[in-house]
């Protein structure tokens, strides 16, 4: 698994936390998203 504590520091958490800004299936999503990016950037 990636590193992700990046966006648990500024600017990332400037905003609020990630559950106080989206929904919970918006985070899954985006989570989704993200784990796709990384797959396809090691292939």
């Amino acid at each position: 698994m990636k590193d992700t504590r990046i966006l648990m520091e500024s600017p990332f958490t400037d905003a609020g936390s990630i559950s106080e800004i989206f929904d919970m299936t918006d985070i899954i999503t985006i989570r989704k998203i993200i784990d796709g990016i990384n797959r396809n950037a090691v292939a």
